[in-house]
């Protein structure tokens, strides 16, 4: 993939910079198996901030995966908007976060952002992490989770122990 570099430096004082970015498909590993995240869209927002910049941000999404209840393939949307504080340098270790708008802070170590990196990293903490068909959805009747929780045992780190223990 491409990487999309932006010059943090170019953002002049009171004229917020807005970048577009469009990814046709990724693939994601999540710990219930592989996502592929297709139609992805941010736009972002750029100003300067005292302590850097804040960028705020949307994201929209699809992410084709796999219920973890009936196995069936199941496709979901991905909507997240927010804000966040790029910083340029790291905070003196005498401050203090207090409240809840410091939360979402990035160090950016220099003024170049990836922002095909940022966007991805943006989208990924919104694929869930189980996914599932919604509880009214009929057809998701016959639950596999007995197999996905055989399949979890499987892979157990305690396995080998126990086998230790059964005589």
């Amino acid at each position: 993939g491409r990487h999309v570099l932006f010059n943090l430096g170019d953002i002049q004082p009171g004229n917020p910079v807005v970048k577009e970015v469009n990814l046709e498909r990724e693939e994601f590993e999540t710990v219930s198996g592989v996502v592929q995240v297709h139609d992805i869209h941010a736009e972002l927002r750029f100003r300067n901030d005292p302590l850097g910049f804040l960028v705020r941000y949307k994201v929209t999404a699809s992410a084709d995966t796999n219920c973890v209840r009936c196995g069936e393939a199941l496709t979901q949307d991905i909507t997240c908007s927010d804000l966040v504080s790029l910083r340029t340098s790291q905070p003196e270790p005498s401050h203090l976060v207090l409240n809840n708008s410091e939360m979402n802070v990035r160090f950016v170590p220099e003024l170049k952002l990836d922002l095909k990196t940022f966007v991805l990293e943006l989208t990924e903490l919104e694929i869930p992490a189980y996914p599932r068909h919604d509880n009214g959805d009929t057809h998701c009747l016959s639950p596999k989770l007995e197999e996905v929780e055989a399949q979890t045992k499987e892979k157990s780190p305690f396995q080998a122990l126990s086998k230790l223990l059964d005589p």
